[in-house]
């Protein structure tokens, strides 16, 4: 806010020199017909110093009335309604694989046996076994809730950031589309391959007599289904979407979204750098024991969670370099959804807030 009334004084400056300069060339003008040229450049500089001073005093009387703009909320609506419809098919999915879930029967490579498994060989699983035997006797941990209140922290967490944060319509715009794409590219990955749930709980909804997952519903049952998981994702299990972990990616979005934004560069100061730092230090923390609960509680496999890593992270960094670049004006998408006008008001805005 200090800036703007030297924006306006030199706009003011600009503008009464554009008049002196315009009452000069009248005086030239009685004197002399001929200098009618230098008369019109005079008035046209008055003209651009009247518009330069309004845009100013525009700006600086209501500064959020272009945030208001339909051009501006429309990229926002955009990308909320983009991320409702992929994570409803996402959903959707998610509820099908259910009943592609695999029932298969491990065999001892050597002797060809049958072991007392049916999940596939996974080296973390038997990593945290193996920890676990020494301490707790246990092979898994036996909460199957667990991960989910590791995405309710990190919902809570990420929402008051969303709150207090300058750049809030920023960070949701784009938040909004990454988790669109990875909603999407889950919806076509948990589908085309079907591996078997290693959860004992899936296992039972898909073997038990009225379980969940034992028949094959009509199609109608799969669409309510999915509704109640988008609207509700607690009240809904989800079984056999094994590739790739869609728990971890939330954790991971929400980790980048503190990573990327909770720094003095978007902050202007109001926290310090040292701050910034231990703060990122703990969600990154945060969110690799809550990866780690996904695998020890078997919701997934670890290649599940490797993978939502990997895509997590390098979906969420390619759009940011193409979103802060000129590189987004080679996509019509990311060029309207990123225009300059549009990064112009973001910036605004934050220093307003």
């Amino acid at each position: 806010m200090a800036g703007r009334p030297q924006f306006l004084e030199d706009a003011a400056t600009h503008l009464a020199a554009s008049l002196r300069e315009l009452h000069n060339r009248l005086e030239d003008v009685r004197s002399d017909p001929e200098s009618f040229a230098s008369l019109r450049k005079a008035a046209d500089d008055v003209a651009n110093g009247t518009k330069f001073f309004l845009d100013g005093a525009r700006e600086s009387i209501t500064p959020h009335f272009r945030f208001l703009s339909w051009n501006y909320l429309s990229r926002l609506l955009f990308s909320i309604a983009l991320f409702v419809s992929c994570s409803s098919l996402n959903a959707l999915s998610s509820q099908y694989a259910g009943f592609r879930n695999p029932r298969v029967m491990r065999l001892d490579w050597q002797s060809g046996a049958p072991l007392n498994t049916t999940t596939l060989p996974d080296l973390g699983h038997d990593v945290i076994a193996w920890v676990l035997l020494q301490t707790t006797g246990n092979t898994f941990v036996n909460w199957f809730d667990l991960p989910d209140l590791f995405v309710a922290a990190h919902t809570v967490l990420t929402g008051l950031l969303l709150v207090f944060h300058t750049a809030r319509f920023l960070i949701q715009r784009r938040l909004f589309v990454i988790f669109a794409l990875l909603n999407l590219l889950r919806a076509y990955t948990v589908v085309i391959t079907s591996l078997p749930d290693p959860s004992p709980v899936c296992q039972l909804e898909s073997s038990k007599e009225g379980g969940l997952f034992a028949e094959e519903p009509a199609l109608w049952l799969l669409w309510e289904r999915a509704v109640i998981y988008v609207i509700s994702p607690g009240t809904m299990i989800t079984c056999g979407d094994m590739i790739f972990s869609g728990h971890s990616t939330f954790q991971l979005v929400s980790c980048c979204v503190w990573m990327t934004y909770f720094n003095p560069q978007y902050l202007a100061g109001a926290v310090s750098r040292r701050t910034c730092f231990v703060v990122r230090v703990f969600m990154l923390m945060f969110t690799i024991v809550g990866c780690l609960a996904v695998v020890a509680t078997r919701l997934h496999y670890t290649l599940d969670v490797s993978l939502a890593v990997f895509l997590t992270v390098m979906t969420w960094k390619v759009y940011h370099v193409l979103a802060t670049t000129d590189a987004s004006q080679r996509i019509p998408v990311l060029r309207w959804l990123e225009a300059r006008e549009v990064r112009r008001v973001d910036s605004t805005v934050a220093k307003e807030m």
